[in-house]
């Protein structure tokens, strides 16, 4: 995933588990984002979403083994991990694995999510959400996607592998 250069630097100090991503066409109704499921290139489930949480499932399908093995002797299914890429063509510079997908719109954003973003203030006053608001507009300066355009985001909360 690419990332501001500051920002990748913020997911390796751990202090950014979180990231914004927005909701373009084509992508899954976000209103209607319950259960999402990962389909491998064989038609079978290896994760899905349900009310925000990530369950990671074998490849052998039904059931599903939250452990990560397969259940039928032939070894184990990693879980994916994703590069942290701090621009586009750079090299990564570590990873990370998806814990909780949802979606929202961008005004429904808490304090304890901008901080999971990766802004840590001294206090928690409106100004930190500014702060926010001030960044995303930086990253995302065109309409529809603007903070004022409050668009629908993907929130994806993630843990360094």
């Amino acid at each position: 995933m690419l990332f501001r250069p500051d920002l990748a630097q913020l997911i390796l100090e751990g202090r950014k588990t979180q990231t914004r991503r927005i909701v373009k066409h084509g992508d899954w109704p976000y209103t209607l984002l319950r259960v999402v499921k990962a389909i491998n290139r064989h038609g079978r489930l290896i994760w899905k979403v349900n009310d925000g949480t990530v369950d990671w499932l074998s490849e052998a399908g039904a059931g599903g083994f939250n452990d990560g093995s397969r259940g039928d002797g032939c070894g184990s299914y990693r879980q994916p991990t994703y590069a942290v890429q701090p621009g586009r063509g750079k090299l990564a510079i570590g990873r990370i694995r998806f814990t909780a997908i949802r979606s929202e719109n961008l005004w429904d954003i808490s304090i304890g999510d901008v901080e999971r973003e990766g802004l840590r203030p001294a206090d928690r006053t409106i100004d930190f959400l500014d702060d926010f608001r001030d960044t995303w507009d930086l990253l995302n300066p065109d309409k529809p996607y603007r903070w004022q355009d409050n668009p629908a985001v993907w929130v994806l909360t993630f843990a360094r592998v």
